[in-house]
């Protein structure tokens, strides 16, 4: 979605990828050892709003 509204390039489909996976990892790790006391959907909200950026970083 991101490449097809043109917030990423084909170069850094990849990377931005991955960063997406590392970054649900991340949150789903912190929610699972008891870390943060998140609701799903404030995870959820967070994660995503993480994401967003990692999409728009290089339009910036």
């Amino acid at each position: 979605m991101a490449y097809k509204e043109d917030l990423i390039t084909a170069d850094n489909i990849d990377d931005v990828t991955d960063m997406s996976v590392l970054i649900w990892t991340a949150m789903l790790t912190r929610l699972l050892n008891k870390r943060k006391s998140y609701s799903p959907e404030e995870a959820t909200n967070i994660t995503m709003d993480y994401i967003k950026k990692i999409t728009t970083l290089e339009n910036n």
